[in-house]
């Protein structure tokens, strides 16, 4: 028998960090009938939290997108204690900032029963170097999610050198039985998986600004008209079975593989300098016009949940 709940039976969620993220992941354990509590010092996103709540829950329930009949409550504190009195699991969402991510470790290995498992939202940072000081350093692991979390399906799962590979399992069920779709890395590495491929779609797209081969616009709509909709259904291993025809990937490789090769040489590697800055303000200000962040985030949101709805996501049993 797992030391750790089952999922069926967590009721009781403590995010650590307000900002976008914990503020989605909030929103997110909310709409499935959960109990939240929030720990956020920051004086400014305090400010700005439960607006975005408010304005991300509305979002999902109008949209028939899977939430719980009744939303769970969701309270704001000041201490990781306080925070995570009598939770069941812990999202840990404060900035990806190595310093703070082992102050909070330190604290939630502290204050946090044993059996209760521990997830980090981190991007940018490895399990293996922050558990590294943990007397409980098997129940932390990363669940990464991507961005805007409540309406995205995916969450990444992987774990450092000290982690139970049991709690690893529990995470693939405990986020499936919420409707997400965990994905679990062989071994962890920065950037997870998506968060890679993105990079290297932008690297590439801000070297074709920087050399002026397109402006910031019409990168967008290459995208969004055109590998943007297929990437939709399709990931780009069976894009490029698809790309060999009747004989699939053996026939793309085969024929074709040195000149993929050569195109990968040739790819950009571009520099954040002030020129490029300034391309890249000036085209993205062009493209957004007057709207807002706010008003891009509404778009896009709606937009996502349109597409969501038009096919069926696979869930893992």
């Amino acid at each position: 028998m797992s030391k750790y709940a089952h999922p069926d039976d967590i009721k009781n969620i403590s995010i650590i960090g307000g900002g976008v993220i914990g503020a989605s992941w909030s929103s997110f354990f909310s709409l499935q009938g959960m109990e939240v509590k929030v720990c956020e010092t920051n004086a400014d996103k305090r400010s700005t939290f439960f607006r975005r709540i408010s304005k991300t829950k509305k979002l999902i329930e109008n949209s028939n997108l899977r939430i719980s009949r009744k939303s769970g409550k969701i309270s704001i504190y000041n201490t990781i204690e306080d925070t995570v009195l009598d939770t069941h699991f812990v999202q840990e969402s404060a900035p990806d900032n190595k310093e703070i991510k082992l102050s909070v470790f330190k604290e939630l290995d502290k204050k946090v029963p044993p059996h209760v498992p521990i997830a980090s939202s981190t991007s940018s940072l490895l399990i293996t170097p922050l558990q590294k000081h943990c007397k409980t350093a098997s129940r932390f692991f990363t669940g990464h999610p991507y961005n805007p979390v409540n309406i995205i399906p995916l969450v990444e799962i992987s774990g450092g050198d000290q982690t139970d590979e049991k709690i690893l399992e529990w995470a693939m069920s405990f986020y499936t039985s919420l409707g997400k779709y965990p994905v679990k890395l062989n071994k962890e590495i920065i950037g997870h998986i998506a968060g890679r491929l993105n990079a290297a779609l932008w690297q590439e797209a801000v070297h074709l600004v920087s050399e002026g081969i397109a402006d910031v616009e019409t990168i967008d709509a290459a995208i969004i008209n055109g590998p943007g909709l297929r990437s939709a259904v399709m990931g780009p291993h069976l894009t490029y079975h698809l790309a060999g025809g009747e004989g699939g990937i053996r026939h793309y490789i085969s024929h074709l593989g040195k000149s993929q090769e050569q195109r990968w040489q040739l790819l950009g590697k571009p520099k954040l300098d002030s020129s490029t800055c300034k391309k890249l303000i000036d085209g993205i200000e062009e493209e957004s016009k007057d709207k807002t962040i706010d008003d891009l985030e509404t778009e896009r949101d709606l937009a996502l949940i349109k597409i969501l709805k038009s096919r069926q996501i696979k869930t893992k049993k």
